[in-house]
């Protein structure tokens, strides 16, 4: 079974609260949340071995933590010894990387998502949406997201999601610049600080995207911005050739610009010659 995780970026960020212990164990946000069209590729096929293995190819991924695929076999194969003692079988992996780590564009997030609906199609568990979706957060906050393919409002702690189209959108291309180096989402998430949001995220939106640069900000910009300065010529780079919003993505290293004509690319090549450039489209649908 072969799958095309894809990649998303935030237009909006917005960060509603920090923890405050009790009820509230995480921070609180509210973001817009785009497919685009950059993919890694993950092929998952009943194993002749033992074990579970995990072959990767493609971008390098940081070895710190244990890889999200492997996670999220883990997490459905405790879900399958509720009902079976015996759990799932083991599987190989193949995992072609070309949405870069740490940048904000949520490759390792949807690299769990898939990998729970291709164990799901492959060994027909039958998951209802319901148990996936709780299966997904398990794994990361923004899993569920990946689970729908449509872009999304999400709030909360990032797993509350409501549709949300802007078909003016399909008119642009997107350009995504990744610096080469990652981000820690939990460190951008420790030294962030709530931002000022005098229009709510669903009354921006709908505002012409000529309006969005102004009002439609994403609040770990300040902190991202101040240490790591590169990102912040990105985002006026982007602006000064003829972006029309542009923005950093996440938490992470990444920021993209949205073009109504063609993007610069020769431009954008020759002033970040150390950058993965990618130029693709939106799926608003």
């Amino acid at each position: 079974m072969i799958l095309f995780p894809y990649a998303k970026v935030n237009l909006g960020l917005q960060i509603i609260s920090k923890p405050r212990g009790g009820k509230q164990a995480f921070h609180q946000v509210k973001t817009f949340m785009v497919p685009a069209g950059l993919h890694d590729i993950l092929e998952v096929l009943p194993s002749q071995k033992k074990e579970t293995r995990l072959f990767l190819s493609g971008i390098e991924l940081p070895g710190e933590e244990e890889n999200l695929c492997i996670r999220a076999y883990k997490t459905l194969d405790r879900e399958v010894k509720t009902s079976n003692s015996k759990g799932l079988p083991p599987v190989d992996i193949y995992l072609h990387k070309n949405i870069p780590a740490g940048a904000g564009l949520g490759g390792g997030s949807s690299n769990a998502a898939f990998m729970l609906k291709a164990l799901d199609s492959l060994f027909s568990l039958k998951l209802n949406p319901e148990r996936l979706s709780e299966l997904a957060s398990l794994l990361g906050a923004d899993c569920c997201f990946f689970l729908h393919g449509k872009s999304m409002i999400s709030s909360g702690k990032g797993d509350t999601l409501h549709p949300c189209i802007v078909p003016e959108l399909k008119k642009y291309s997107l350009v995504i610049i990744t610096p080469p180096f990652q981000i820690s989402t939990s460190w951008a998430y420790k030294n962030c600080s709530p931002g000022k949001h005098p229009l709510p995220l669903e009354e921006t939106l709908p505002l012409p995207v000529d309006n969005w640069q102004e009002k439609l900000k994403n609040d770990f910009e300040p902190l991202i911005f101040s240490h790591y300065p590169v990102c912040e010529r990105i985002k006026q780079r982007l602006i000064e050739t003829g972006s029309t919003y542009a923005s950093l993505s996440g938490s992470g290293s990444s920021v993209f610009g949205i073009y109504q004509s063609a993007p610069p690319l020769p431009e954008l090549t020759r002033l970040f010659p150390d950058c993965l450039i990618n130029i693709t489209g939106t799926d608003v649908n």
